[in-house]
């Protein structure tokens, strides 16, 4: 039977690598790209026997292109995962279909993930309803932006039905605020950016929509929070689901701050 390999990019991620690792292990060839961790990463990743290397960041498209394209995959499809995320079991077997199928394989599948707070799957948000493109095949694709990288393909792309699931705040709400402060200024300018040779595609529309809403309307994050809450039905997630629509918007907030700054 066929297997996939799987990418991890890292930095400073000893509390997570582990269980992400653990969450592919049913995959024959996982790689670790690290960006010179100065936590146990490294030591960690070691004793997992899986394959190490590192490389000095510049961007995250120049990070993911350096992984699929400098490193020799065992496999024809590559899982790209962050190391706060998980691949569940069933996304696992569904991914094994793929790789086994005789005919009918694309390039590039989407899938989309749900958020964990407190250990708690959070279901009712925007994030879970939204696609991501994550399993490729590593010599028909490359990534483009500084911030929130977009993959340029040819031709189509499929789906599949099954979630990662995303543990964003494994290093505590505190991290997790820090991390947005710093990622604000960089979207904020990603914006700027030309989005006209990008795929029309599913992504394509949420990343132009994403921007025209931050570039033309006033206070959109609050238009964030109210579309969660009445039409995507957040707090039926419970306090933990209006705890994450709330730091989200508060992180929309961020960006809108660092736009008008700019001005």
């Amino acid at each position: 039977m066929n297997s996939f390999s799987v990418l991890i990019l890292t930095y400073n991620e000893e509390t997570n690598i582990a269980d992400c690792v653990q969450s592919v292990s049913l995959s024959n060839d996982i790689v670790i790209l690290d960006s010179f961790s100065k936590d146990k990463t490294e030591r960690i990743s070691e004793s997992l026997n899986i394959r190490f290397y590192k490389k000095e960041f510049v961007d995250y498209s120049d990070q993911r292109n350096y992984g699929l394209h400098e490193i020799e995959f065992k496999n024809e499809y590559v899982l790209i995962l962050d190391a706060d995320e998980r691949l569940t079991k069933d996304l696992s077997e569904e991914i094994f279909k793929i790789c086994n199928k005789k005919e009918g394989k694309l390039d590039v599948y989407l899938l989309r993930r749900r958020v964990v707070l407190e250990n708690k799957i959070l279901k009712w948000n925007y994030s879970s309803s939204f696609w991501i493109e994550r399993l490729v095949r590593p010599k028909k694709v490359k990534f483009q932006g500084n911030v929130h990288e977009k993959l340029i393909y040819k031709g189509e792309n499929g789906f599949l039905k099954g979630y990662i699931l995303h543990y964003q705040f494994s290093k505590g709400i505190d991290h997790w605020i820090m991390r947005r402060k710093k990622y604000a200024h960089l979207e904020a300018i990603s914006h700027e950016e030309n989005l006209d040779i990008i795929n029309d595609n599913i992504i394509s529309k949420r990343i132009k929509m994403k921007k025209f809403f931050v570039t033309k309307v006033p206070f959109f994050y609050y238009i964030y929070f109210i579309y969660n809450f009445f039409i995507k039905f957040a707090f039926l997630d419970g306090y933990k689901g209006l705890k994450y629509i709330t730091l989200e918007t508060y992180s929309l907030y961020l960006i809108s701050k660092h736009k008008n700054n700019g001005k």
